[in-house]
């Protein structure tokens, strides 16, 4: 959770290609060893890409506590009005 933190603050994370973490980042940020990730620190340093910091935040918005509640009332919803025939 803390890259999404991170995303959800307007910060771009570089992070390591394992667990979910590539589901929702795009490759472009992600590295596979300690060299890759200097590299891609080392070329977003000073970057100030305001259309990405945006997509990524964004990208946070669906793991929102709110998010996951209104998507499980609408599931639950659904699953009760399939199983009364409506």
């Amino acid at each position: 959770m803390i890259v999404v933190e991170a995303m959800a603050a307007g910060c771009i994370p570089i992070a390591p290609k394992s667990g979910a973490i590539p589901e929702y980042l795009h490759e472009s940020l992600l590295y596979s060893n300690p060299v890759e990730a200097a590299d891609k620190i080392l070329a977003m340093t000073g970057m100030d890409n305001l259309d990405l910091k945006l997509n990524l935040r964004n990208t946070a918005i669906n793991f929102s506590e709110e998010h996951f509640r209104t998507k499980f009332a609408d599931y639950f919803k659904t699953l009760v009005n399939s199983l009364n025939g409506v």
